[in-house]
C-alpha cells in the first residue's frame, strides 16, 4: 500500500500554522500540528532573523521539512470570477483568463501570478475561479522559506486548502450545497460547493476598523471543545479570552453577502444546505447563533473524527485537541501536497517560472556540456587504463627479451664449443682414418647428431687385437621434442649400424632449471 507524507503551511496574519500528514488508501494519520507566533511588526514579520527563529522552531517540534505547500489568503490574494461561454474550447479559456489577469496587473499596476479552475454548473455556464497573488508578496515568502530552509512547491488559497479538507474528512451527501467558512483573527476564507464540486471561494481581509464589538462581557466568552466528537452544549466549556478583532455581527453579515456574491458569480438562485465553522474565531459564543440567525440553515463546526492522532508526539496531542478547529486549513493544505499532481490549484510566482524557462530553454546546452564532461571524463580514465595495460605489456615483453638475450649467449657459448670439438675430431679423424670402422662411427656421430645434441667429451680407443671403444658424452638442450625421445632415437640409429656390437650407457640427468639433459655413452665397434 503506497503511503504518502504531506506538510502543509497556512500563513496567518499573526502566525504559521504547520501541519503534516501521512496518507494511505485506507487512512490519513496526523504526524504534527503546531504554531509559530509572527512578530507583530511587518518589517519583522517574514525577516531573515524570523525565518532563523522558524528553522529552529522546527528542530525544537522535530518536525522534517523536505518541501511543502503554502496556504496564503488576505490583502494580497485576489480571487475573481470569469464566465465562460458555452462550448469554449481549453486554449480560448486560457487566453480569456490571461485577459483578465493582465487588465487587473495593469490597474494595480503590479505583477500577478494566477492559476485557475472551471466550476462546471449544471445547465448555467461554466465559470472560471481566477486566484491572483503578487509576485512581490510571493518572492517575499519564497525568500522567507528558503532561509528557513523548507522548499515551497507551489501556493493556494487558504479557501481551497478548506475545501481539501472537508472532501476528505466528512460525508458528504448528494444534492446538497454546502458553505465552508474559517474565521481567522483578521481574514475570512470562505468557499462554497455543490456535492463535492467546488463552485465558488473568497479571501476576505477584515480590518479591526470596520467590525462591531460585543456589547456585555459575557459575548467575549470563547467555545474550547473536544472537536474529535460530535457538537453537544452539554459538553461545551468556557472560558473568558480575550475580545475578538473580529465581531460576531460582522461575519455573519459578510457570510450572507459572500453567498448572494456566489449566487451572482454563479447565475443559480443558490440556497446553501448546512454551513459549517472552522478557524481561531470560530469557537466564539454567540458566532453560530448570529450566523444561523443571518443564513437560516444548520450551521455546525466541522471536526476531525476520520483522522488519526495518536501519531501527535509529546504535547503536540493535548495541544492539537484543545485548539484542532484551528488546523483544519493547514491539514488539507496538506492532503493537497501529499497527492499535489492530482491539485487543481498551482500557484507559482513568476520568478520561479522564468527560472524554470530558463532551465528549460538551456537544458539542450546544458546536457550537451553535461554530457561533454563526462566523455572528457571517460576519456581520461580510458586513456589512463590503456597506458597501464600497455605499460603491463611492454615490460613483459622487456623481460623476455632480457631472457632472449641470456638464451643467446648461450648457445654462442655452446657454438663456439662445439667448433672446438669439430676441430678436435678432424685432428682426431686423420688418426684414425686407417681404421675403416673407427672412421664410419665417427662419420656416423658427424652426420647423424641431432641438431639439440650437443658432445662435450669424446674418447676412443683403438687396437688391432681387440674391437675399438668409443666413449662420448654431452648434453640434450629442451626443443619441440622431448629430451629423451632425441636419446632414445639416437640409441635406436646407433643399434641399427652394422658394425656396432654393443652399446652401453650411464643413466641421463635432467637439468630442469637449464633444460638439458646430460649423457654419456660407450659404444664397441669391431676391428679390422
Amino acid at each position: 500500500m503506497a503511503e504518502n507524507l504531506g506538510v502543509g503551511i497556512q500563513v496567518s496574519e499573526n502566525c504559521l500554522r504547520i501541519a503534516k500528514i501521512k496518507t494511505s488508501d485506507k487512512s490519513t494519520s496526523l504526524l504534527n500540528a503546531c504554531e509559530f507566533e509572527l512578530p507583530i511588526s511587518q518589517n519583522d514579520k517574514f525577516s531573515e532573523e524570523t525565518a532563523t527563529k522558524f528553522c529552529d522552531f522546527l528542530q525544537g517540534q522535530n518536525v522534517k521539512i523536505s518541501s511543502a505547500v503554502i496556504g496564503i489568503s488576505g490583502e494580497n490574494v485576489n480571487i475573481r470570477y470569469v464566465k465562460i461561454p458555452p462550448g469554449c474550447p481549453v486554449d480560448r479559456i486560457q487566453h480569456l483568463v490571461e485577459m483578465d489577469v493582465e487588465q487587473i496587473s495593469e490597474k494595480s499596476r503590479t505583477s500577478l501570478s494566477y492559476d485557475f479552475t472551471v466550476a462546471t454548473i449544471p445547465q448555467k455556464a461554466p465559470v472560471a475561479i481566477v486566484v491572483m497573488v503578487r509576485n512581490s508578496f510571493l518572492d517575499l515568502l519564497s525568500d522567507f522559506f528558503k532561509k528557513a530552509k523548507v522548499k515551497i512547491d507551489f501556493f493556494v488559497p487558504c479557501a481551497f486548502g478548506l475545501y481539501q479538507f472537508f472532501l476528505k474528512y466528512h460525508d458528504i451527501q448528494p444534492q446538497k450545497k454546502y458553505c465552508l467558512v474559517d474565521v481567522d483573527r483578521h481574514n475570512l476564507n470562505l468557499a462554497v460547493l455543490d456535492f463535492n464540486e467546488l463552485w465558488f471561494m473568497r479571501n476576505l481581509n477584515i480590518n479591526d476598523g470596520q467590525d462591531a464589538s460585543f456589547e456585555t462581557k459575557d459575548d467575549y466568552k470563547l467555545v474550547e471543545i473536544d472537536l474529535t466528537s460530535d457538537d453537544s452544549e452539554e459538553e461545551i466549556e468556557e472560558t473568558v479570552s480575550t475580545p475578538s478583532p473580529i465581531s460576531g455581527r460582522a461575519v455573519p453579515d459578510l457570510i450572507d453577502a459572500s453567498i448572494k456574491f456566489a449566487a451572482l458569480q454563479t447565475s443559480v438562485n443558490l440556497q446553501v444546505d448546512q454551513l459549517f465553522l472552522s478557524g481561531e474565531r470560530s469557537r466564539e459564543r454567540s458566532l453560530r447563533e448570529s450566523v444561523l440567525k443571518k443564513i437560516g440553515c444548520p450551521v455546525v463546526h466541522l471536526s476531525v473524527k476520520a483522522l488519526e492522532t495518536h501519531n501527535l508526539p509529546g504535547a503536540s496531542g493535548p495541544f492539537f485537541q484543545k485548539f484542532s478547529h484551528n488546523f483544519f486549513v493547514p491539514i488539507g493544505i496538506a492532503k493537497i501536497h501529499a497527492n499535489k499532481k492530482d491539485s487543481i490549484i498551482q500557484i507559482v510566482s513568476e520568478r520561479k517560472k522564468t527560472i524554470e524557462k530558463l532551465i528549460r530553454e538551456k537544458l539542450f546546452v546544458y546536457t550537451s556540456v553535461a554530457l561533454t564532461l563526462i566523455f572528457v571524463c571517460f576519456s581520461i580514465i580510458y586513456v589512463v587504463t590503456t597506458r597501464n595495460y600497455y605499460e603491463n605489456i611492454y615490460q613483459n615483453m622487456e623481460k623476455r627479451y632480457k631472457g632472449y638475450q641470456q638464451r643467446e649467449q648461450k648457445i654462442k657459448t655452446t657454438l663456439k664449443q662445439n667448433a672446438v670439438l669439430r676441430d678436435q675430431f678432424s685432428l682426431l679423424h686423420s688418426y684414425v682414418n686407417s681404421n675403416k670402422h673407427f672412421f664410419e662411427m665417427m662419420d656416423f656421430l658427424h652426420s647423424q647428431l641431432p641438431e639439440s645434441m650437443y658432445l662435450t667429451e669424446l674418447d676412443f680407443n683403438t687396437s688391432y687385437a681387440s674391437p675399438t671403444t668409443v666413449r662420448i658424452s654431452g648434453v640434450i638442450e629442451e626443443s619441440f621434442i622431448d629430451v629423451y625421445t632425441i636419446l632414445d632415437d639416437f640409441r635406436s640409429k646407433l643399434k641399427k649400424i652394422p658394425i656396432v656390437t654393443e652399446i652401453k650407457d650411464k643413466d641421463p640427468r635432467l637439468n630442469e632449471e637449464e633444460g638439458k639433459l646430460s649423457f654419456e655413452i660407450e659404444i664397441r665397434v669391431t676391428g679390422k
